[in-house]
């Protein structure tokens, strides 16, 4: 939230959705409210306290991420990602490839780090590679947009075009001082993780009623990006300025 302030005068929405924290969370995003006037960002939020379940899934929390906001070009991240003065070459090729009327949305390679963060006056000086993350997209035309639970070619896609004409989706090449995500996981999770995260944890521990696991469109999968050959991730963010 702090790095978003500086995009003020580009973006003029940040709209956050709760969903079932148990922290501070929502203290978090109050203490904003008044350094996000000032800049002339409009920060909305709501909490979402439905579980994940048969009837509500993670791709309805992501779908209300992008409908419920007040734009038709919306920036969709998790809370775990750090923007860099780079983001703005960034949102300027996706903004500019928006504009042509067959594309929907935008995706690009975000570096990924895990476990150890450190800066020294914003500048990277170390952090653990993390072999997550693909350039996914994250850049939408709201109402050229739609959001469901969908295997597209053996892999999760969440977001999905409502009309032909406009079906398109590309990668904008990655930008020095971007964005980073920061996840913290155990190697294990970093080498098979659940396509659906917090769902697959709730389903099967119990916290979701119905017979998911038999169903082909769920499954534990072997990321692709986790192959150690495999060096799209492998990005060199030391000295890069986040913040």
């Amino acid at each position: 939230m702090k790095s978003c302030l500086q995009f003020a005068g580009l973006v003029n929405e940040v709209y956050i959705i709760n969903h079932r924290s148990s922290d501070n969370t929502l203290d978090i995003i109050e203490s904003f409210k008044q350094s996000y006037e000032k800049a002339g960002i409009n920060l909305r939020w709501r909490t979402e306290k439905r579980d994940l379940s048969s009837d509500y899934t993670i791709a309805d929390l992501f779908g209300d991420a992008v409908s419920e906001s007040s734009n038709e070009i919306v920036f969709r991240h998790d809370a775990d990602f750090i923007f860099g003065k780079g983001y703005i070459k960034t949102m300027f090729m996706c903004c500019q490839a928006l504009m042509d009327e067959r594309v929907y949305s935008c995706g690009y390679q975000i570096p990924v780090v895990s476990g150890h963060l450190s800066f020294d006056n914003s500048r990277v000086s170390d952090f653990g590679f993390c072999k997550m993350h693909v350039a996914v997209p994250r850049v939408f035309k709201k109402t050229k947009t739609v959001c469901k639970q969908n295997h597209v070619n053996g892999k999760y896609e969440w977001f999905h075009p409502v009309e032909q004409t406009c079906s398109k989706w590309i990668i904008v090449p990655h930008v020095k001082e971007s964005l980073l995500s920061v996840n913290i996981k155990t190697q294990e999770r970093q080498e098979i993780r659940e396509t659906m995260n917090t769902f697959m944890e709730d389903l099967q521990s119990g916290k979701v009623s119905g017979n998911w696991l038999e169903s082909g469109n769920l499954r534990r999968e072997k990321e692709a990006w986790a192959v150690e050959e495999n060096s799209i991730k492998r990005i060199d963010i030391f000295g890069e300025i986040y913040g």
